[in-house]
């Protein structure tokens, strides 16, 4: 056990005491069918934490990482990852699951975590990736693809099967390469494929996503950040044959964020934001679109904008899913409101409003699919965690009031009775945080 996880145990007592009173006067305020948020025994901490829910098997996995857009990461050094079963709203004990998160990301099959290391920015090296029991600790590495000083990574995952998208270019290199490794039902990662070759090698985000039969769809953007380039996807299929590369659309694609989702008849989503820099200079961005490009499965493609934003003003975050039915949809924070629209064919549907936000810089927590087609959507409405559950069909339910005060939060199902949970990193008065989950009674 390091140091740093040593001296964090030892102080969480005090601090729990601390943040458990913020922590009770917060849950007062939420207004019911959703539980007292419940805390999570042994997650209290100094700075922001990010949560995490997966569904594995009969119970969830909780995971909780320092939250990396709070500036954790000058601020205090190592940076541990945490794991606990839940079951309802009980966690079991927490366990050290990575030493340091910082350059770690993390996924989950219904049976195992996955956690997969990238090389810090400008060293040279191979992305590695360490699996093990949801349950357990994680194994040894394995590493995937070459070695290089700009490596980045995108985990996919369904229910027994990963697969992990690596982009390997830097500086010296004289091409960007997008190759993606396969692991089937618990086994080792396969060899990676070569799925495209950038010879501008300025590919800026990758993105993947898995369905239940074991085909992957990557996706990634190519340009420099701030000018206008393609947007390209192929498809890697469970038969290990490879589908041609498809034009997606086009977008400056800020900060990576490209989301992919993917059903099991091989449609696919693909999301991001198009915003381009001013010619006024540095930091002056245009007027942004929220587009969507969508895979048929015929195989045609079509792009969509779903939202346009007048000057600086764009979604936070934005995602999209498809439900257990096979129903697709995005969700994101527009102008005043948190919104999702439906996919019909090859096009989603006018935009819904789940309900209000209090700025421009509120955000989708997340989108998470549950029995029966249904979905929840959590956001942020300044301090305030809100929810909506969106049924197969329908109009959404209204917006509810999760817990007061919090910094992040995610959605999710216990996979038992069905009920929506949300866990949510708690903040007290004196800025300590700590792990909580509340659940959604039927009613």
């Amino acid at each position: 056990m390091s140091s740093f996880t040593h001296g964090l145990r030892h102080r969480i007592p005090v601090l729990l005491a601390t943040a458990c009173v913020a922590l009770t006067a917060a849950a007062a305020q939420a207004a019911p069918p959703w539980t007292e948020p419940a805390v999570v025994q042994g997650s209290a901490s100094t700075y922001s934490l990010l949560p995490r829910l997966f569904a594995t098997g009969s119970h969830s996995t909780l995971v909780w990482t320092p939250d990396p857009g709070a500036g954790c990461t000058d601020q205090c050094g190592p940076t541990p990852a945490f794991a606990s079963t839940l079951s309802g709203v009980s966690a079991g004990a927490a366990r050290p699951l990575v030493s340091d998160s910082a350059r770690e990301q993390l996924a989950a099959t219904r049976s195992r975590l996955i956690a997969v290391h990238v090389p810090t920015y400008g060293t040279k090296g191979r992305a590695r990736v360490r699996t093990g029991p949801a349950g357990g600790a994680l194994g040894s590495p394995q590493t995937l693809g070459p070695a290089s000083d700009d490596v980045e990574t995108a985990i996919a995952t369904s229910a027994d099967r990963a697969a992990v998208a690596i982009d390997v270019g830097g500086e010296r290199a004289k091409s960007a390469r997008i190759f993606v490794a396969v692991a089937a039902h618990g086994a080792r990662f396969g060899k990676p494929t070569l799925l495209y070759t950038d010879r501008t090698n300025e590919t800026v985000a990758v993105a993947a996503a898995m369905n239940k039969r074991g085909d992957v769809f990557v996706a990634w953007a190519r340009g420099t950040e701030g000018v206008n380039g393609p947007i390209e996807g192929r498809f890697r299929y469970a038969s290990g044959h490879l589908g041609k590369v498809r034009k997606l659309g086009t977008g400056s694609v800020w900060f990576s964020r490209l989301h992919v989702a993917l059903a099991g008849d091989r449609r696919a989503i693909v999301t991001w934001v198009d915003q381009e820099l001013a010619a006024d200079g540095p930091g002056a961005l245009t007027r942004g679109k929220l587009k969507a490009a969508v895979v048929t499965a015929a195989g045609k493609t079509r792009q969509q904008v779903l939202q346009a934003f007048p000057g600086v003003q764009e979604p936070n975050d934005f995602r999209p899913m498809f439900t257990s039915n096979g129903t697709g949809m995005a969700a994101w924070v527009g102008l005043r409101t948190a919104r999702f629209a439906r996919l019909r064919r090859d096009r989603f549907r006018p935009a819904v409003d789940l309900g209000p936000v209090n700025s421009s810089q509120d955000r989708v927590f997340g989108l998470a699919a549950g029995p029966a087609g249904r979905a929840l959507a959590v956001w942020s409405a300044g301090p305030e965690v809100r929810a909506a559950l969106i049924p197969s069909s329908g109009p959404p339910g209204p917006a509810e009031t999760v817990i007061a005060r919090a910094g992040r939060a995610a959605p999710g199902f216990d996979p038992v009775s069905g009920n929506p949970l949300v866990a949510v990193s708690a903040l007290s008065d004196d800025g300590t945080s700590q792990i909580a989950v509340s659940q959604r009674l039927p009613g």
